[in-house]
């Protein structure tokens, strides 16, 4: 962890990199599921989203905006859930198999 970057921000900014070091902790420790999945993104969101947001899927649209306007909108959230779920699948398939270390680097991407 940057030390300097810690010591430079506001105390928001400070909270949240605190916050994401939580979730990366807690994420090492913890075998990849949707439960965990969404306990990490409770830890992450601590200082991001209210309460009664976090650790839980979004309910509402979300994009990223620039100076010139909406730069990329991401998946809607009624199908979040789904794709979520078949994502996880396809980890706990990944995370079964004997890959060699090319396979591992080739699904990484």
């Amino acid at each position: 962890m940057n030390e300097t970057a810690l010591k430079k921000g506001s105390k928001k900014e400070k909270e949240e990199i605190l916050d994401l070091i939580k979730a990366y902790e807690f994420a090492e420790d913890h075998i990849l599921s949707e439960e965990n999945l969404l306990k990490a993104h409770n830890l992450l969101a601590g200082k991001l989203l209210a309460k009664s947001r976090r650790g839980k899927y979004r309910k509402e649209p979300v994009g990223v905006f620039s100076s010139q306007g909406l730069e990329y909108m991401v998946l809607e959230s009624d199908r979040l859930e789904m794709e979520m779920g078949l994502f996880l699948s396809e980890i706990g398939e990944l995370l079964e198999k004997k890959m060699g270390r090319e396979e591992a680097f080739f699904w990484s991407l």
